[in-house]
């Protein structure tokens, strides 16, 4: 299970909760505004968005211990990821120039370079 909450600075902070205990989730790329986790698959990879100094939601894919970007390139400033499978297929969003919300679902091939 994941879960994020509200930091004493209001940044948020992120978990993988196994049942027994809490593992912190924090993108190092992240601002001090922080990290969001969206999914968790069956092999323990982790999905979701953190922030960058500008204040844009960047995708994240955290896979193998290492942090990778995941960006839509259609997105002109936010992307969010919402989901993701054991084969590394990604779900998400990012909204569109003129505010409306596009989806999108994308393999780690080609939304972050996961080998």
């Amino acid at each position: 299970m994941t879960v994020f909450a509200i930091n004493s600075a209001g940044g948020y902070d992120s978990f993988v909760y196994n049942g027994k205990t809490f593992k912190k989730v924090s993108d190092p790329n992240a601002s001090a505004t922080g990290t969001i986790v969206r999914a968790l698959n069956n092999k323990g990879d982790v999905n979701g968005v953190y922030f960058d100094t500008s204040g844009d939601e960047i995708g994240f894919l955290l896979h193998g211990g290492k942090y990778y970007d995941v960006k839509d390139p259609k997105a002109p400033n936010d992307t969010r990821l919402d989901g993701l499978n054991d084969s590394l297929e990604i779900v998400g969003r990012y909204p569109t120039s003129t505010g409306a919300l596009a989806g999108f679902k994308a393999t780690t091939k080609t939304s972050a370079g996961v080998p």
